[in-house]
């Protein structure tokens, strides 16, 4: 079990795997083509770009602090309760 592109993604998958393990519950993964899984396939390789921004937000929160006004947002997107675009 492993994944050093997403490790938190690693910490949720290994917590899922001990828990299961407590409750003797057998926990399996199994291969499935594209043209199987069109789906799930297209979706799990879609980049979407508020997943994105909300790690740098994130970030951003960390080394500066919580902003008090949204000057870039619209109502759809904000982070913050002042919002001053009216792009919505």
């Amino acid at each position: 079990m492993g994944g050093v592109q997403f490790p938190h993604l690693t910490k949720i998958a290994k917590e899922l795997w001990q828990w299961s393990e407590t409750r003797n519950i057998m926990i399996f993964a199994s291969y499935n083509t594209s043209a199987d899984n069109s789906v799930a396939d297209a979706e799990s390789q879609r980049v979407h770009p508020d997943i994105e921004w909300s790690y740098a937000f994130q970030k951003i929160v960390h080394h500066f602090g919580y902003p008090e006004v949204d000057i870039f947002a619209s109502r759809s997107n904000c982070k913050c309760s002042v919002v001053t675009s009216d792009s919505d």
